[in-house]
């Protein structure tokens, strides 16, 4: 009799305990979305050591980002990036989570 009883309190002690991991983890935010923006370039104000850090753009590439937006202004769309010589739809979609508006 005594078995069970410890055996049930230990059932109830570890229920318990998971209960509470269940209800701390839904209470934190879910912060993966948040990271990738906060990760993400502006491509409007970024310099060019950050345009070097994207895949695949270099540093003659990056100088025609910035040189692209001081000529025509600001991109409205990552999808603009495209005008700029030298980057085409190919390095789009390598670079597309990780730039911004």
């Amino acid at each position: 009799m005594m078995k069970k009883l410890i055996s049930t309190l230990v059932t109830i002690i570890l229920l318990q305990f998971s209960y509470a991991q269940m209800a701390h983890a839904e209470s934190q935010p879910n912060t993966s979305h948040m990271v990738e923006q906060l990760e993400a370039i502006d491509i409007n104000t970024a310099d060019e050591q950050q345009l070097k850090a994207l895949p695949g753009i270099g540093r003659s590439k990056a100088k025609a980002i910035i040189e692209y937006r001081e000529t025509y202004g600001h991109f409205n769309s990552i999808e603009e990036i495209t005008l700029v010589k030298g980057i085409g739809n190919k390095m789009l979609a390598k670079i597309k989570d990780k730039i911004r508006v």
